[in-house]
């Protein structure tokens, strides 16, 4: 964003580079519950909800890129939303 941040082309490199680390993060962590990489107490339905909320997260990211050209307040303000998600505690669910 540097010197240029209401620009709406550093808002859409700035949301695509965020889209696209959020992206990898969600392979990444796709992979680790493929094959079984995870602490093998987290049942199930906890690991699906870790994987619809970094699904959300990237998708949040490519709204706000794109979103830059109609409001890059939006933008940032959608760019905060995904870390705030992250900040919030989940409760997880063990299995026996």
């Amino acid at each position: 964003i540097g010197a240029r941040p209401m620009n709406p082309e550093s808002t859409l490199l700035y949301g695509l580079v965020f889209f696209m680390c959020a992206v990898a993060f969600t392979m990444l962590r796709n992979y680790l519950v493929r094959s079984g990489l995870l602490h093998e107490s987290i049942s199930r339905a906890a690991q699906q909800k870790i994987i619809r909320k970094n699904r959300l997260a990237f998708s949040i990211y490519l709204v706000a890129a794109l979103l830059g050209y109609v409001s890059v307040y939006i933008s940032f303000f959608l760019f905060l939303i995904v870390p705030a998600m992250y900040f919030m505690p989940e409760k997880i669910v063990h299995e026996a």
